[in-house]
């Protein structure tokens, strides 16, 4: 699958977990992931 033209944003309030999602993305070759820690900063 092409990812190159896919966004994606990820919701988490764990700044951990957010990272170790963010790291296994991008091995999957994802490149454009935009990230929030609330659906607040989302929005």
């Amino acid at each position: 699958m092409q990812t190159e033209n896919i966004h994606l944003l990820l919701v988490e309030d764990n700044p951990e977990y957010m990272e170790q999602l963010k790291k296994r993305l991008e091995s999957f070759g994802y490149k454009n992931i935009e990230t929030a820690s609330s659906v607040a900063e989302a929005t």
